[in-house]
């Protein structure tokens, strides 16, 4: 029986995978304390088959758990995902900062990481940037209000710019904006004909490029669209592309009206 946090989901309701009793209890009251609903599971095998029942916004998953762990689960996750299940954004938690661990977590296609001792800010970045990416996943933002344009681009990559812009005295912004305004379609293109033409290749090649583009300019729900693409190319699965396609095109929409509308001068 999952341990469930008394929270009410205000903000979201999120799985925490993590077999040890403290850890369990400690990760429970930080998202409490955040605004967050929750429930936890012990092992990767009791997280997969909560997910095929049930809707949550985001995934808390250690890595090291008995029976199956993180890595195993994330990919048999991802697994039911490729069959048209939605993605569910997932972090990885780690007590051991090796090098290489991030790379591996990312290999294993979590989307970010934390290691341990967790502390509530650090949980809260994390947490908060996952959820505002524009991912279409989650069972709350089908009663959230529509993605706006606001929303699509990361205030914090946009926050960066403009201060380096202050410093250098130049509209580095308007010279991003304008090359990606003029780049992003015709990478958008060249991923459709990939698609059509079923060249693995060029998919994950132009999908990879773009998500660059897309990381500069903080367009990081964008971005993420664009790295399933990549992942898609290089697993050669072009049968799952469409879908992921439709998603990029609209996404797009809302970041060029953003940029267009100049959102930082606001």
């Amino acid at each position: 029986m999952p341990l469930t946090s008394g929270a009410p989901p205000t903000k979201g309701r999120i799985l925490i995978a993590e077999d040890n009793p403290s850890n369990q209890l400690v990760a429970t009251y930080m998202l409490e304390s955040l605004g967050y609903a929750s429930e936890v599971v012990p092992t990767g095998a009791e997280a997969v088959e909560i997910l095929s029942r049930e809707s949550f916004d985001l995934v808390l998953m250690d890595c090291q758990m008995p029976e199956m762990d993180g890595f195993e689960a994330t990919q048999e996750i991802r697994k039911t995902e490729t069959e048209g299940g939605p993605r569910i954004p997932i972090i990885a938690m780690t007590a051991y900062a090796l090098k290489g661990d991030k790379k591996k977590c990312l290999k294993a296609e979590m989307d970010d990481y934390i290691s341990k001792p967790v502390t509530v800010d650090i949980l809260n970045d994390k947490i908060e940037r996952m959820l505002n990416q524009g991912n279409e996943n989650s069972a709350s933002r089908d009663a959230a209000e529509p993605p706006s344009a606001e929303g699509a681009i990361d205030p914090r990559v946009l926050g960066e710019l403009l201060k380096l812009q202050d410093e250098t005295d130049s509209d580095i912004v308007g010279e991003l904006t304008a090359i990606f305004l003029d780049d992003s379609p015709k990478r958008v293109s060249a991923i459709s004909s990939a698609i059509e033409n079923n060249d693995p290749e060029a998919l994950e090649h132009n999908a990879h490029a773009l998500k660059g583009s897309c990381t500069i300019i903080g367009a990081i729900g964008m971005k993420n669209i664009a790295y399933e693409l990549e992942k898609i190319g290089q697993a050669s699965r072009l049968d799952e592309a469409q879908g992921v396609l439709n998603r990029l095109e609209d996404e797009f929409v809302l970041v060029k009206e953003a940029l267009e509308k100049k959102i930082w001068e606001k």
